[in-house]
């Protein structure tokens, strides 16, 4: 938010009222956290952020979390989560969520966000770029989880991904075309 209202050239008032938007649920969490202490290692332990090392010092525990095994299975992860067989072909692996039978966006869809992420980057704008940051950072809360193609952890792709899909459109709508004719006789 505070990038886009730099760039906006925005007034101090709009920085201080989206850090306010922003902060005030967060003055509650040190007073619950005090009153339940438990939840930081079971929040742990149900997503296996340090690989079950629940019970070193938070220090040790945050060093646990960020080795570079853990490191390098997020980041597969998160390349998943692109992948063109999974976005096109069969979807997610989770046969509640999917069908194993149609990707997550149809594979007709594939040209136009093509199309569109050709767009955003070749002819960038302001709300291109919020867009091409949106699809890319979408999946990275669902990298907590060391959980293949769940795309119902991911769902955010999807608005930013129609949205790309549609500069991707309207790129192609507005391509000059050239069409040859042909002199008989």
């Amino acid at each position: 938010t505070w990038l886009f209202l730099y760039l906006a050239g925005g007034p101090w008032r709009a920085y201080a009222t989206s850090l306010c938007g922003f902060a005030w649920p967060l003055l509650m969490l040190p007073a619950f956290l005090l009153a339940h202490p438990e939840i930081i290692g079971d929040f742990e332990s149900r997503y296996r952020l340090a690989g079950g090392a629940s019970q070193l010092d938070p220090l040790q525990t945050l060093r646990a979390a960020f080795n570079s095994r853990n490191i390098a299975e997020r980041a597969n992860l998160y390349y998943n989560f692109f992948s063109p067989g999974f976005l096109f072909v069969t979807g997610g692996s989770n046969v509640t969520n999917s069908t194993r039978e149609a990707g997550v966006f149809l594979a007709s869809f594939a040209l136009f966000l093509l199309a569109g992420l050709y767009d955003a980057v070749t002819r960038p704008t302001r709300e291109k770029y919020f867009v091409l940051l949106g699809f890319l950072t979408a999946p990275v809360a669902a990298c907590i989880v060391l959980e293949n193609y769940a795309i119902d952890r991911a769902l955010g792709l999807l608005p930013f991904g129609v949205l790309l899909a549609i500069f991707g459109l309207a790129r192609m709508w507005s391509a000059p075309t050239a069409v040859r004719t042909m002199r008989f006789g």
